[in-house]
């Protein structure tokens, strides 16, 4: 009994000489306590809060994607494509008129063997573009008769512009010769017909 009072009376001596340490000492302890009391606190309640929501847990860190190259810009605007173009539109045409013509005909009367038969008429260009001429018969009747008759004209090659006229003079011959006549007396021909066609070609 006498010891346990000894101590106690040693302690109050302690406590007394040094209680300024040991009122810091106290202090830094409380302090320790609530700090790790609140840590505690709060990282139980954080744990509640993510047990009763899922969908609250933190994002996972994902690394960012790269940015995808981009392609270049067209240079074109889509839609309807538009393409300016120039050219020459060329007319070749003749008209004929006058002369011997009756309209668009002429008529030769009666022809001998041996003999030709000349008539005359104006040649206009309709063209839009410098031509010269050319000329050729076809549809020649009766068959056959075309190994015998021939046509030609006094046209020398003359360049006519737009609107340009020239007169021509064309010459239907009939040769003089025994198979010419065998023809005609076998076939029993007295008349004939063809067509006379004059062209136009870009000079």
């Amino acid at each position: 009994m006498v010891k346990l009072n000894e101590l106690f009376t040693r302690l109050i001596h302690f406590l007394h000489y040094y209680k300024k340490t040991v009122l810091v000492f106290v202090l830094l302890f409380l302090v320790t306590i609530i700090v790790t009391a609140v840590i505690t606190a709060s990282f139980y309640a954080r744990n509640e809060a993510t047990k009763n929501n899922p969908s609250s847990s933190p994002t996972p860190f994902m690394s960012p994607s790269p940015t995808p190259t981009s392609k270049p810009t067209p240079s074109y605007i889509p839609g309807n494509a538009n393409i300016s173009s120039s050219g020459n539109i060329y007319v070749a045409g003749v008209e004929v008129f006058g002369g011997d013509l009756q309209g668009n005909s002429v008529n030769l009367g009666s022809l001998q063997v041996g003999d030709s038969k000349s008539f005359s008429f104006y040649i206009r260009s309709t063209s839009n573009f410098p031509v010269t001429l050319s000329l050729n018969a076809t549809d020649w009747s009766p068959p056959g008769i075309d190994l015998y008759l021939s046509l030609s004209w006094n046209y020398n090659g003359t360049i006519l512009n737009p609107g340009n006229q020239i007169p021509v003079t064309l010459t239907l011959n009939s040769p003089l010769s025994s198979d010419f006549e065998n023809y005609l007396i076998e076939n029993q021909i007295n008349t004939f017909n063809f067509n006379i066609n004059i062209f136009a070609t870009q000079s």
